[in-house]
Parts: structure tokens; sequence; C-alpha cells
């Protein structure tokens, strides 16, 4: 009898850009944006780490930032669709610990892990008029001392956001269809 074969080629050495990204910051021992050159900014002693895939940016828990300059193509708040993607090791779940935020100060959205529960994950998107649209993950959803993929994507056709946790939706709701600050 014929035997059909089915090659799987997995590839982690990070070189895979998906249609519509905007930027991707790897953390190779610096800043740079290695798609659009919309190079970023190591704030108050950042440093780096052994990460998943190369090096990880390690960031302190107080004040350690990588900041990006606005540009037109990372407004994303223009888009019908919205994406957000990075892998975190958390080594602290209690407080508010930003994973990234965007816009402008005190109006800005955020994604945050443990933001009202120890190891939650949720999102903001601030809409035009300063109105918040958040939903969060149940307690428990981030692991401490363990590399864990985080995605936040969110559709204004819908008004669906979704949060994932190593591929696996961790919340999903209907937010409302609107243009959010970034």
């Amino acid at each position: 009898s014929a035997e059909d074969t089915l090659e799987i080629t997995v590839d982690r050495s990070g070189s895979v850009t998906p249609e519509g990204m905007v930027g991707f910051w790897k953390g190779e021992d610096n800043a740079r944006d290695s798609l659009t050159l919309n190079n970023g900014e190591l704030l108050n002693g950042t440093i780096f780490t052994a990460g998943i895939v190369g090096r990880a940016f390690q960031f302190d828990g107080v004040n350690d930032d990588l900041v990006i300059p606005a540009a037109s193509e990372t407004n994303a708040g223009v888009a019908s669709e919205f994406s957000f993607e990075c892998w975190v090791n958390p080594s602290i779940l209690s407080g508010l610990r930003p994973i990234a935020e965007w816009g402008t100060s005190g109006t800005s959205s955020q994604i945050y892990g443990s933001a009202g529960a120890s190891g939650n994950f949720s999102a903001n998107l601030v809409d035009l008029n300063g109105g918040s649209h958040t939903l969060r993950a149940p307690a428990g959803t981030l692991i401490q001392g363990q590399w864990q993929h985080v995605a936040v994507t969110y559709s204004k056709a819908n008004g669906v956001m979704r949060l994932y946790r190593n591929g696996a939706v961790v919340a999903q709701g209907v937010i409302g269809s609107f243009s959010f600050r970034s």
C-alpha cells in the first residue's frame, strides 16, 4: 500500500515576518526595529537576558523602559484590526505590571500582567474620547518564572477583543467598535 508523508518544518530562528507587521523589536542587545527602522530607546538601565529565540529585553519592574517613537507605521488606532504579541517571563505577579503602553500619558492604551489579580493578563484600549475598553483574563493566567507567549487582537468590524496565552484564547469579549488612541 502507498504511504503518504507529511513533512513539517518549524522555523525557531525568528526570521518569519507576518504580513501586515509594522514593527519588530527583537531585543538582540539593542532597541533596533528590524522591520521598519523605527528604532526604540532604552531607558533607566534596561538590560538583556537569554530569551526563547536569541536575546530578550529584561526590565526591572520599577522604571526600565523601551520607548518607541510615534510613527505613521505604528498608528494602530486607525487600522481596522490590531494585534500585539510578545514573549514574557514575569518575575513578579503582584501589582500592576505593564507589558506595553502607548498613547498620551494618563490616557494611554495598555497591556498588563497582574492588573488587579495575581497573574492575570489584561488589555485596555482607550478610545478617542478617553473611554476605556478593557478585557481581563482570570487570575493565574500568567505563570511566574516561565516564558509564555501573550497576544492581544482587536477587530473594529465586530468590536471583539481576544487575549491569548501560548496560542490559546484566555479571554474574549465585545468591547465596541471604535478608533483608539495610539
